[in-house]
């Protein structure tokens, strides 16, 4: 179902006008959506993007290219051409465990990365692993900053974003459209007090959620070999 069939669904069934209510009802599915996402990560919001990291940046923002907000890297590898569909994996932190490791490092050589001394950390990191991917916020970064342009493919999951024209839609509106329903129709009840039938909404919500988690167990992705 698309946003528009859902939204005249849920407005059906609490039997309030769209006039007054379709913004309110279009809030509270958004609202679902967001909450069964953080109560689990679906195995169809898994993406792969290819990227290319700009010479000279300290961090890059990719919600653009990944159709979302970032949830979760799986992985991510080191290309050598644009063209390429495999690389070199490289390890990912975040920026905090990066710079725990650079003042180990630092500690243990007796200097720090100024100092005329090498390698640094930096040079260390570049000889062994070439770049390490950390994370910061919605945002990811190379270390050692890159002085050339570099193309990453990166395996990760991510935040769905909000329903807003009539037509979008996504896998939980396609696979989920009945527990879409019953949870913002309980929510709008609750909220306009008129939960009467809550425990029988919760039996249905509940029963919902158990079939979507055994679909969600068998779809199979290459991340599951």
């Amino acid at each position: 179902m698309n946003f528009l069939e859902l939204r005249t669904a849920v407005l059906g069934y609490i039997n309030r006008p769209a006039s007054e209510f379709d913004t309110f009802v279009g809030n509270e599915i958004n609202a679902v959506l967001l909450q069964m996402q953080r109560l689990h990560e679906f195995k169809l919001s898994e993406r792969l993007v290819k990227i290319v990291y700009p010479a000279a940046t300290l961090q890059l923002d990719i919600t653009g290219a990944c159709e979302g907000l970032p949830r979760n890297y799986l992985n991510t590898q080191l290309l050598t051409n644009a063209t390429d569909n495999e690389g070199q994996l490289i390890k990912i932190c975040s920026y905090n465990a990066l710079q725990s490791e650079r003042f180990q490092y630092q500690r243990a050589n007796g200097y720090s990365d100024y100092s005329e001394l090498s390698p640094t950390h930096s040079d260390y990191v570049s000889m062994v692993q070439k770049v390490r991917m950390f994370l910061t916020g919605k945002a990811i970064g190379l270390y050692p900053v890159p002085i050339t342009s570099i193309n990453l493919l990166l395996n990760l999951s991510i935040w769905l974003p909000d329903l807003i024209d009539d037509t979008d839609t996504n896998f939980l509106t396609d696979f989920a459209s009945d527990l879409i329903i019953d949870k913002a129709v309980d929510r709008l009840n609750y909220f306009m007090k008129e939960d009467a039938r809550s425990e029988v909404a919760v039996k249905y919500t509940q029963e919902g959620w158990e079939a979507l988690m055994q679909w969600d167990s068998q779809v199979r992705l290459a991340s599951d070999a």
